[in-house]
């Protein structure tokens, strides 16, 4: 298997060709969000938090924009917090962007952090989270996923290891942090954080990358199968499936049917009636 070397060179920030690289637009706009936070500081603390802040409460009183704007503030009072989450936009997220593409990094990016935020507000009626944790972690879970055969490669080889198994072990702290109900800052959410973790793995997953699973390939086949099924015309559906089962009808009588014929014979009916209407 070749060396990758992935990581170890600064990603370039700026437009390649004639697009910007969606994560840098997604650094750009935590950046302005960071800046406006900052700017509302000085008319006093606590502003602009509690309306683009993600709270239960705020959710509960209809601000569901917060389930998106919570992820460009910071902790005013810790700027490191918003410069790990753009490094981590900027190194991991465009490795991955270069491999899924912007519209699935995108996606990502949206779904993980939508879904860690409802799962963290249901988590804590009080907690007030704030910055893109939950999207980072999926971004580089989803990174060691998807390179998860090749190994971490930097200058003067002094890393070596499989993706695989520093996506592990990124998985299992934080898990831990879960576990602890720790985490370094302030306003991130361990468990939202491990949720988005098992997104970022999922997903790219779904994309098709990553080592199969034991049992996976079967699993794989069968819903390929189903999907067929699904889309097969009636006609055909009716030959190949419900034909048998009226001949055994016929035959041994109806009280003879398993529960998986009759099953077939209800879909039957639904593909006669949409094909009907």
């Amino acid at each position: 298997m070749p060396t990758w070397r992935q990581l170890h060179e600064f990603p370039s920030l700026f437009q390649r060709g004639t697009r910007y690289p969606v994560c840098t637009t997604l650094a750009f706009i935590i950046v302005c969000g960071y800046a406006l936070q900052w700017i509302c500081s000085f008319w006093g603390p606590g502003q602009i938090e509690p309306w683009l802040g993600l709270t239960r409460a705020g959710l509960s009183g209809g601000c569901l924009w917060q389930l998106f704007t919570y992820s460009i503030l910071g902790e005013l009072e810790n700027p490191l917090v918003s410069l790990f989450i753009l490094i981590g936009l900027m190194v991991i997220g465009r490795e991955l962007e270069n491999i899924i593409g912007p519209k699935q990094v995108l996606l990502l990016f949206v779904t993980a952090t939508v879904l860690p935020g409802i799962a963290s507000v249901q988590h804590s009626a009080t907690f007030e989270m704030l910055g893109a944790w939950p999207a980072v972690f999926a971004l580089s879970i989803a990174c060691t996923e998807a390179l998860s055969e090749y190994r971490l490669s930097l200058p003067y080889h002094l890393v070596g290891v499989r993706y695989r198994f520093l996506g592990a072990a990124l998985l299992a702290l934080l898990f831990m942090s879960w576990l602890l109900d720790w985490f370094p800052f302030t306003h991130a959410s361990p468990y939202a954080n491990l949720v988005g973790a098992g997104i970022g793995w999922l997903y790219v997953r779904l994309l098709g990358f990553g080592k199969q699973l034991p049992g996976e390939p079967m699993l794989r086949s069968w819903l390929l199968k189903r999907q067929h099924i699904a889309r097969m015309p009636a006609r055909r559906y009716i030959s190949e499936f419900v034909d048998p089962i009226l001949e055994k009808i016929h035959t041994e009588g109806a009280h003879r049917l398993t529960r998986s014929e009759r099953r077939i014979l209800q879909k039957a009916r639904q593909k006669a009636r949409r094909t009907l209407l």
